[in-house]
Order: C-alpha cells, then structure tokens, then sequence
C-alpha cells in the first residue's frame, strides 16, 4: 500500500508492522526472525501518542540502489585520499535475462526443457587475461557449425554465500578490492558444483 508522510509525501509499497517504533527508531532496520534487513522504518500510525500502532517500513529492495550508489561514492571517495583500494574485477559477463522453463503439460502442447531455466548467473562471456580465465570459469558457447550448446558455469556462491540472482552477484561483487582471493562455487548443466579462487584485479581502462 501507499503510506504518507506528516508532509504528505507519499511512501509507496511500504511494509506495515506492529512493531513499536520508538522517536528516534525511523531510518533504524525492521528484521525479520532469521535477523535479515527486510526493511527501513518510515513512519507509524498511533491515537494515543505513545510508539504503539501501526508502523510502515520502506521495503529493503527499494533502498538497494541507493545503497550501492552510497558505497559507490564512498569508494570513489576514499581511492581519492588514497585510503581504499578499487572494486575488483572478476572479468566475467552474466545472462542478465532469466531464461523461464516450459513443462509439458496435459494438452501436448510442444514444449522444450533446459539447463539454463534451472539457474541464474550464467556466464556467458570470460575475458581474455582475467581472473575468471585464469581460475578456469566456464563460458556459454553456441556452436552453429555443430549445432549445439555448451553451457558452460553458472556462480552459484560467493565467498560461501548463495547468490540466487543477478542483483544478489552484483552485490556480493561491489563490496570487494583489487588483490582480494575469493572463493567462487560454480554449477554446471549437469548440477556438478565445483569450487574455484580468483584474485580480483583492477579493470583494464581499454
């Protein structure tokens, strides 16, 4: 739903809560039992006056961008005064767009099963010299001369942690430095995981 602000701005999608929201707690994290950030709390909602109603929290999603563009200046910032070092760089690109799988159903229609449905983070292209070449990280291949596909790795995890889409890679990815060793586990079409170390590298400027 839509929530408004004492200013009238409104607040849109929110989370609505009954946890108490003390002065002071608006822009503090709403968890949920696993302790994960699910959401910032905004604003409540109460007749009495006291912290006891309704209370509405900016979904954590929505805050992601804005999130990565802080750490993003900050970055810049920091390699500026010559304090942090740069993001690092894998050398990898990613099927961006998921690839859905179409199960026969009851009424024949034709339908066609594949690997790529299965998971996300395909990768599709490892460049020359990189990180990823270097640890070995499989590329999806199309061969028209054989008519066919090699499918090649898809990033399951980072650093021990599951990253099951585009933006949850890109993440783990944004927060680590030129020299850092990571570990990368990788799935095949067949579901054979592996696990690779990359050292991250500064990106060649050409």
């Amino acid at each position: 739903g839509t929530a408004r602000t004492p200013a009238n701005t409104p607040i849109r999608n929110v989370i609505q809560t009954d946890a108490a929201i003390n002065p002071g707690n608006s822009g503090g994290p709403l968890l949920n039992l696993k302790g994960e950030v699910v959401g910032i709390n905004t604003a409540i909602i109460t007749t009495s006056g006291s912290s006891a109603g309704i209370g509405f929290a900016v979904p954590a999603d929505q805050l992601q961008p804005a999130v990565q563009r802080i750490i993003w200046n900050d970055r810049q910032e920091q390699q500026a005064q010559g304090g942090r070092k740069a993001q690092g760089w894998l050398g990898v690109s990613i099927l961006r767009q998921p690839v859905v799988d179409v199960e026969k159903d009851d009424s024949n229609t034709t339908s066609i099963s594949i690997p790529l449905a299965k998971l996300q983070n395909w990768v599709v292209n490892v460049e020359r010299n990189s990180p990823a070449s270097d640890a070995g990280i499989r590329p999806l291949l199309i061969m028209p001369d054989a008519g066919g596909v090699v499918y090649g790795d898809a990033i399951v995890a980072v650093g021990g942690n599951e990253v099951k889409t585009l933006q949850d890679l890109q993440t783990e990815l944004s927060a680590r430095v030129v020299g850092e060793q990571l570990a990368l586990t990788v799935e095949d079409a067949s579901g054979d995981r592996r696990v690779v170390y990359v050292t991250l590298s500064k990106k060649p400027s050409n």
